[in-house]
């Protein structure tokens, strides 16, 4: 089986939390960027800051996209927690993504907005030099 390696490229990413922040209390503090995308969202879905989304999980640490029947867990039939989250909803090329407060929104080599969890953000990517930066 081929291995591949990621090739060295650099993006422009933004915590979900600095970009919640800066919809609700200067919009002008957003990415120019993330601005015109969100003006012209090119039929791809629209940007939702401060969405809440609420989860449901129990003990066994089961995700349930949506409330359950009953309110139990369907795996462990413990009785499900609901916690809300305030993120926002990317529009992407796969239609509207959730992100989460602690992931990563990342503007890719095409232009496109997707979001990115912080696990897989820290392993991927590591900032980069200013004059690097100017290649964006």
């Amino acid at each position: 089986m081929p291995s591949f390696r990621k090739k060295p490229i650099v993006v422009e990413a933004w915590p979900v939390r600095e970009l919640n922040h800066a919809a609700e209390h200067d919009w002008y503090a957003l990415p120019q960027c993330i601005r015109d995308d969100y003006e012209d969202s090119q039929g791809k879905g629209a940007w939702v800051f401060g969405a809440l989304v609420e989860n449901f999980h129990c003990e066994c640490g089961v995700e349930h996209g949506s409330k359950p029947a009953g309110s139990h867990c369907s795996y462990c039939g413990d009785r499900l927690v609901v916690t809300t989250r305030r993120g926002i909803f990317v529009p992407t090329f796969e239609g509207n993504l959730f992100a989460a407060p602690d992931d990563w929104i990342i503007r890719g080599v095409q232009g496109e907005f997707y979001p990115c969890k912080p696990d897989i953000f820290e392993a991927t990517y590591g900032e980069v030099a200013p004059h690097e930066a100017s290649t964006v």
